[in-house]
């Protein structure tokens, strides 16, 4: 315990009562301590409260409308005077108090995985279901992840260095354990300084993450354009060649006149991009249901491609076949688009991913969202073991589960990897929306990581069922 009963009046030596003055260490008892009245004023006239008995903004006699009496130091005046007992005792918890802040930047990790899990399940859906534009995404949300990993990985090693520092301190200070008065100051400049030192990594690790939150904002635009995408598809898909396993993109119905020896098209038509080929989908076989009314052409089957200009057609796009014409009337700004898409697959630039193995990399070696969680929790545990000697067990997050035995533990793990798997393949045969695939495939992650957390405890291994 604290060693206040030792404290005596610097006027008088009396040591019952005594009061300490957190300004200039001046340690005197309630009888020797000065008394100054506070007066409160206010001006009827303007309401506004002035310092003295002259309001000040009109001018007017103001009126007291309270007096208290304020304890101040003898020395040094200030009323910065409290118990001592209550001082010493309330540093441990006020220690305690500083270091655990650095776990209110938990939640703001966990949502910043939440947004980036959202875009890695949306890629993924759509990746599934044969739709393989876009590459960037992929390695954007590479990047994203990276990010993530490197603020853990960087934010724990700043706890580590923060522990040892901390008891260290604790240590020099013998674990705030029988301090006296004229520890004061050295212990208030501790406190200050820890707390400055705390609030530091807290800010730190806050940047980190709203950098990382912004690069996930300007993916938002391009993965609702692949979200957008996916829609079309979903709806053609049953209308399109069976062997299309290759989507790059879709354009929505343009109008389009085609000539052939064999084939003519006078209609609004999707146009769909593949990885080598370009197919051409009327809507209105869409419309009333009519199969196999799509042409299919191989990009090295067009001879020429592009951009008119017609007073009468407006802008057209025009691709030159071995056997006729196609014209697609439609704004500039479409046949821009169009113009690129050729351009692009034209080009030795990527403009697909090849399968949905990236993502599913990208989502088995992504951050574990409750990483710098455990790590700040048992950062909380360690100094209040040492402050309080309550060895209490590591706060690490363990939810807590239904299944008592490792063996149910991992029945229930192959049941969640069955279902995980069905929905795949729903996803693939185009069986589920977009929605219910991401609520499903959260609460299964949610679910999984409850078991991982429960089998780690058992057995100290958390490796297994990471394809989530």
């Amino acid at each position: 315990m604290p060693d206040y009963n030792s404290a005596r009046c610097h006027s008088c030596s009396i040591s019952q009562r005594v009061r300490f003055c957190q300004e200039c260490a001046l340690v005197t008892c309630e009888s020797c301590l000065h008394i100054s009245i506070k007066t409160t004023y206010s001006c009827t006239r303007c309401n506004f409260s002035p310092q003295s008995d002259i309001c000040g903004s009109c001018g007017s006699e103001a009126e007291i409308m309270e007096k208290t009496k304020l304890l101040c130091c003898p020395s040094c005046k200030s009323t910065r005077v409290d118990d001592p007992q209550l001082l010493l005792d309330n540093y441990q918890s006020s220690y305690h108090e500083i270091i655990s802040r650095v776990q209110s930047v938990n939640e703001q990790f966990i949502d910043l995985y939440r947004d980036f899990d959202f875009l890695v399940g949306l890629v993924r859906y759509c990746r599934l279901g044969n739709l393989y534009g876009l590459p960037q995404m992929e390695m954007q949300l590479e990047l994203s992840s990276k990010a993530m990993k490197k603020i853990n990985k960087e934010g724990i090693d700043e706890l580590n260095k923060l522990r040892q520092e901390g008891l260290y301190d604790l240590r020099t200070h013998n674990y705030f354990k029988n301090i006296k008065l004229e520890h004061y100051r050295s212990l208030d400049a501790l406190l200050k300084g820890t707390e400055v030192k705390i609030n530091q990594h807290i800010e730190r690790i806050q940047f980190w993450i709203s950098e990382v939150q912004e690069h996930l904002e300007k993916l938002h635009g391009t993965a609702q354009f692949l979200k957008d995408q996916y829609t079309m598809l979903y709806d053609i898909k049953p209308y399109l060649p069976d062997n299309v396993y290759d989507v790059v993109a879709i354009i929505p119905p343009l109008n389009m006149h085609m000539k052939r020896d064999t084939h003519k098209i006078n209609d609004k038509c999707y146009v769909i991009f593949t990885e080598n080929y370009c197919i051409f989908l009327p809507k209105n076989a869409i419309k009333y249901k009519l199969p196999d009314q799509f042409v299919q052409l191989k990009y090295s089957d067009l001879i020429n491609k592009y951009e008119a200009k017609s007073i009468i057609k407006g802008t057209q796009y025009i691709i030159e076949l071995k056997q006729g014409e196609i014209q697609i009337t439609a704004p500039p700004q479409i046949i821009t688009t169009i113009n690129q898409y050729f351009g692009l697959i034209d080009s030795d630039e990527p403009f697909m991913v090849g399968s949905p193995k990236k993502i599913k990399e990208i989502e088995e070696n992504g951050p574990d969202k409750y990483e710098y969680k455990r790590a700040a929790a048992k950062f909380a545990s360690i100094f209040r073991e040492w402050l309080f000697d309550d060895r209490v067990q590591n706060e690490e997050y363990t939810p807590e589960l239904e299944f008592p035995s490792m063996t149910d533990l991992k029945h229930e793990l192959k049941k969640l990897d069955n279902i995980y798997n069905k929905y795949n393949s729903q996803v693939e045969n185009h069986e589920i929306p977009l929605e219910k695939y991401q609520t499903e495939r959260g609460k299964l992650k949610e679910n999984i990581h409850e078991l991982k957390s429960k089998l780690a405890g058992m057995t100290g291994y958390f490796g297994k069922y990471d394809n989530y």
